[in-house]
């Protein structure tokens, strides 16, 4: 093993370091560099590495996943001072930047720099330049206190004068002392505690726990024992380093340990969190590759080498939330608890908290939040509670204008993290039944239409591709003037009753011409009741519903529904069948279909539409019909936390068909319908929500309102093909359809196309 041993003289000569009962002038051991064989005689330091043409990633930057978080959040310590306690940076070095130079007067240093203080530089901040190597925060800037002259002596300052320099002339906000006493086991002297605690809401220091591959000793704060009797408080942004071996997989041999020993008061035992294993944490030390005066490169090992691996960490955490400058003790917690647990579980005698992770150091910790007001500490909801499932009438407003707000939540440390809304959506491709009552939407099956007397049971496979079925049943009675009905269905599916509350208007108005008949469509665990009449030679009929949605895909509020609808129709000619229809829906915690839970409560929706409808019967039993409608939708109140009371939404929907009757394909009473449809669709109106988009640089959460606009840039347009045909001996119906989508759910450019087989059968 080779060591240098250098001799560390700080005198106050009566200056604020005159520490009481002790001379102004002392001396200590400093251990300043360690090099393990066999790797001292390959990598000596008398044989640095030339300037290298190429970057390399050194293996304590990767080890410690700093490449991979700067690539994953953006940052690179930009905005940070880190402070260098040691001998002095070469500032010219092609590799660094130097923004600032604290020397001792009268004291020699070299032109070229200090061994050891440059390499422990480069670890923290080399360069992303394209040559050399590169550090854990290579946009963080660098400060020099050259507290080692030419000779390695110390230059006379006390640690509390060299923080002070540092803080108050530099603004630095990290400092890193890769030094130490120099006795065996001895962690840091009376001096760096007094500038420890000092300093301790200022600047984060991180420490080198020294290299006599021994376990620390007691620290006693004999001049001021309140330090170390509340240590877990006045020392709370220390960091002591311990190094790992070249994988990183073990402690290095050389490095020194916590164990079980604390800052402490003679006398009495030792309080749990001020022992050195919760101050403790340890990165690579082994074989570091780095920067070295004149422009050259080398290898060193020891603690001295790990500690500026962590003092890099944490300008990338003050890099990505800048308030944390103000609060080093948050950037301690977070990186001690982050840390990826080595040695025995939890808080060890040997690892501490374990090997720092700068990946997970910048990922979200523990439960996530969105902040409802301006202050983190204030009211939030849980994000992972939070969000939005979007029907096929908004998706493709999801996809667009509501995708682009971008917003934030928080961790457990009140680190903000920006995504864009679509992160907190889930597209509910089942089409809700609440946008599904506004207008025809033509989807993959023929709704239930009640004609005759008797008990109806209908079992529809409508998914191709997961085959759901959705049983239903429905109760009818006709006495040949009044159709009386009562339906429910007991096992909502996907794709079941896709097509609305009401019928296909083919199928409508079809049985209508014939005499009185009420439709009805179900709904995820719904009911619905109706009747139909003929009134003064028009067809009259009345239909009410109450639906219960099911819980879906996280959502665990109830979106429970209302509505009722009134049909009105009668032939203008004896070829020409006229019809006007009118409803209404109130969406208890939905729009549209749109639902949100968490943070994106949707507000309670009322909605109102009018249809007109006709169909023109063509010579052999064909016949032709159209419907438009259009709809207004309007929240009633104002959303819990995001949603505000929007303006009114209009909306739109159209079809076109023909229908050819009585083919013989299969029966003489079989039926195929063509048609081309524009399901429910957005014609203008707002989405108005105040969203969490970031923070001031005092930490204060901003808040922003936005006006969304909901209507699509493109249309869909969906061709339907239905054939259906009685069962033997008047069983019930078999159907089979076809449908394809131009646009699907109006997202341009989208296809969809889908099959259905659908049996009715008759008790």
């Amino acid at each position: 093993m080779q060591t240098s041993i250098h001799i560390m003289k700080a005198c106050s000569n009566g200056a604020e370091g005159t520490m009481p009962g002790r001379d102004n002038c002392k001396r200590s051991i400093a251990l300043r560099i360690l090099l393990s064989a066999p790797l001292a005689a390959l990598f000596a330091l008398a044989a640095p590495l030339p300037l290298l043409a190429s970057e390399i990633t050194p293996s304590g930057v990767w080890q410690i996943r700093a490449g991979q978080a700067i690539a994953q959040y953006g940052v690179n310590g930009s905005g940070v001072r880190v402070g260098v306690v040691d001998g002095l940076i070469d500032r010219n070095h092609v590799d660094l930047k130097v923004v600032g130079v604290l020397k001792t007067g009268g004291r020699s240093y070299s032109a070229s720099g200090d061994s050891h203080g440059t390499h422990v530089a480069g670890t923290i901040a080399a360069l992303a330049n394209g040559i050399g190597v590169v550090g854990v925060a290579p946009g963080a800037r660098l400060v020099s206190a050259a507290a080692f002259d030419r000779f390695d002596n110390w230059t006379g300052k006390t640690t509390v004068n060299w923080f002070s320099r540092l803080y108050n002339k530099r603004g630095t906000q990290i400092v890193n002392t890769s030094f130490g006493p120099g006795r065996a086991g001895v962690l840091a002297d009376w001096d760096e505690l007094r500038a420890w605690n000092r300093f301790r809401n200022k600047m984060l220091v991180t420490k080198a726990a020294g290299n006599d591959g021994t376990t620390l000793k007691m620290e006693y704060c004999d001049h001021d024992p309140i330090i170390c009797e509340k240590a877990a408080i006045r020392l709370k942004s220390l960091l002591i380093v311990g190094a790992l071996n070249f994988s990183a997989t073990d402690i290095a041999h050389f490095s020194n340990r916590p164990g079980e020993n604390c800052f402490g008061v003679r006398g009495q035992n030792c309080k749990e969190k001020s022992k050195f294993k919760y101050f403790f944490v340890v990165a690579p030390g082994t074989s570091i590759h780095s920067t070295l005066p004149g422009g050259s490169y080398g290898y060193m090992s020891g603690t001295s080498m790990a500690a500026p691996h962590v003092a890099g960490l944490a300008a990338l955490v003050m890099s990505r939330w800048p308030h944390l400058k103000n609060d080093p003790a948050a950037v301690v917690r977070i990186i001690k608890q982050t840390a990826v647990d080595m040695g025995a579980p939890g808080v060890d005698a040997v690892f501490g908290w374990g090997r720092v992770d700068a990946v997970a150091a910048l990922s979200p910790v523990g439960q996530t939040r969105i902040p409802t007001g301006t202050t983190v500490s204030g009211s939030f909801v849980s994000a992972d509670s939070s969000m939005l499932m979007w029907s096929p009438t908004l998706f493709a407003s999801a996809l667009g204008q509501m995708s682009k707000p971008h917003m934030i939540f928080l961790d457990k440390f009140g680190r903000d993290y920006g995504v864009p809304l679509s992160y907190f959506t889930y597209d509910s491709r089942n089409g809700d039944a609440l946008s599904s009552m506004l207008a025809y939407k033509g989807k993959d099956a023929a709704p239930i239409v009640v004609g005759e007397n008797g008990l109806l049971f209908v079992s529809s496979s409508v998914d191709p591709v997961s085959g759901e079925t959705a049983p239903a049943a429905a109760f009818v009675v006709d006495d040949g003037a009044t159709t009386r009905s009562f339906a429910a269905n007991f096992e909502p599916a996907a794709y079941f009753n896709v097509t609305g509350m009401r019928p296909a208007p083919s199928r409508r108005l079809h049985m209508a011409s014939h005499g009185p008949s009420m439709h009805l469509d179900l709904v995820g665990k719904g009911v619905a009741a109706g009747q139909g009449t003929r009134v003064s030679g028009l067809d009259v009929s009345a239909a009410v519903f109450l639906s219960g949605d099911r819980a879906d895909a996280g959502d665990g509020r109830s979106r429970r529904a209302a509505g009722a609808e009134m049909s009105i129709g009668g032939h203008a000619h004896e070829t020409v069948y006229l019809g006007l229809q009118l409803g209404a829906v109130v969406e208890e915690a939905s729009a549209l279909g749109t639902a949100g839970n968490g943070f994106f409560q949707t507000p309670p929706t009322a909605a109102s539409y009018a249809g007109l409808s006709g169909v023109w019967s063509l010579p052999g039993n064909a016949s032709v019909g159209g419907l438009y409608e259009i709809g207004l939708a309007r929240s009633v109140e104002d959303g819990a936390f995001a949603f505000g009371r929007s303006k009114p939404l209009v909306t739109e929907a159209a079809a076109l068909w023909v229908t050819f009757d009585d083919l013989g394909i299969a029966d003489e009473n079989d039926r195929v319908r063509f048609q081309v449809s524009q399901p429910l669709r957005v014609m203008s109106g707002n989405a108005d929500l105040t969203l969490p988009v970031g923070r001031t640089p005092a930490g204060a959460v901003r808040q922003q309102a936005f006006a969304i606009p909901l209507a699509p840039d493109a249309r869909e347009i969906r061709f339907d093909v239905d054939y259906e045909t009685p069962l033997p001996r008047n069983l019930g119906d078999l159907s089979l359809g076809f449908a394809h989508s131009m646009n699907a759910r109006h997202v341009a450019g989208a296809g969809e196309t889908l099959a259905m087989a659908r049996f009715d059968f008759r008790f």
